[in-house]
This record gives C-alpha cells, sequence and structure tokens, in this order.
C-alpha cells in the first residue's frame, strides 16, 4: 500500500492516527525489495515499539536504489496509483465472472 498512500490513492494512516506505519517497498511503490518504518515521531521506533535499539544494518546499494524510486514517484507516482487501481477493478471484476459461472 506504500506507493499508494505516497500518490494519495489511499488514505495516509499515519494522518488518522497510526503511530507506525510498517511497508514493504517492493510492491506498489516499485523499488527493491524490502521494508520500511514510518512513523508520526521522530522518537517513537526506539522508545515505544522497538525495545532491541537496533534495527538492521544499512544496506547502501538499496538505499540508493530507493531513493531513485522515490524521485520516480514524485514524477509519475499520481498516475501509477491510479493505474494500480484500475488493474485491481479490473481483477476484481474478472473474478466475479468466474465465480458466476461455476
Amino acid at each position: 500500500m506504500l506507493g499508494l498512500i505516497a500518490d494519495k490513492a489511499f488514505p495516509n494512516p499515519l494522518a488518522e492516527g497510526v503511530h507506525i506505519l510498517l511497508e514493504s517497498t517492493h510492491k506498489s511503490f516499485l523499488s527493491p525489495q524490502g521494508g520500511i518504518i514510518l512513523t508520526d515521531k521522530e522518537y517513537a521506533i526506539i522508545s515505544n515499539y522497538l525495545p532491541l535499539r537496533i534495527i538492521d544494518n544499512p544496506h547502501f546499494n538499496r538505499i540508493a536504489a530507493l531513493s531513485v524510486a522515490i524521485e520516480e514517484m514524485l514524477v509519475f507516482g499520481r498516475k501509477h496509483a491510479r493505474q494500480i487501481v484500475l488493474n485491481a477493478k479490473a481483477l476484481a471484476r474478472a473474478l466475479d465472472k468466474m465465480v458466476l459461472k461455476f
């Protein structure tokens, strides 16, 4: 959902009162496989949610590729998000027709 949230095609959970958002970066956001943690406050991860103090080590090649993906989302994101929604609706209609035939 990260790409849809970023492109305002889906409501932003952080704006709706959620304090921490764990998302994958390789589906609707179209970047390298991985995850990202977003919070509504800079300190929320360490102090309130993750007691281990260490989350992961940085993979600089993935960070660079994620940066490129963010830039592409800024340029093409709205169009991409609209197409994802259209594709999902088309798939739902096709599956619904298949179910009706059984």
